[in-house]
């Protein structure tokens, strides 16, 4: 089977989407923003914020944690049935979490 269409879209336009930002297990606990999240870790940058967030879901798929690998199952099912999927997020088109889980599915994939 030919590789999916994913894309990462932002909800703020109103783009519709798998939310894939905090309250999400795919969510990236990095900022480079200040934050009203309690949980988020603040960075000086976007690029740190997306370098650690990379490094997190590596360790997690390598563990296997449940809530991150069935999440990304979930969007492996819907990129399978569909040919395409749509991540949503609050960055794009900017570089963000999305292009790494993006990314990940991708090299699952081939």
């Amino acid at each position: 089977m030919s590789l999916p269409k994913i894309t990462v879209v932002n909800k703020h336009h109103k783009a519709d989407g798998e939310y894939i930002g905090r309250g999400n297990p795919l969510g990236n606990q990095w900022t480079h923003l200040v934050s009203r999240f309690p949980d988020t870790i603040q960075v000086s940058t976007r690029e740190e914020a997306v370098a650690q967030y990379q490094k997190w879901l590596q360790a997690e798929i390598d563990k296997c944690t449940p809530a991150v690998c069935d999440e990304l199952n979930r969007l492996v099912n819907i990129a399978y049935q569909t040919g395409e999927l749509k991540l949503q997020c609050f960055c794009a088109p900017k570089a963000c979490h999305g292009d790494v889980i993006k990314q990940t599915i991708l090299s699952a994939w081939e």
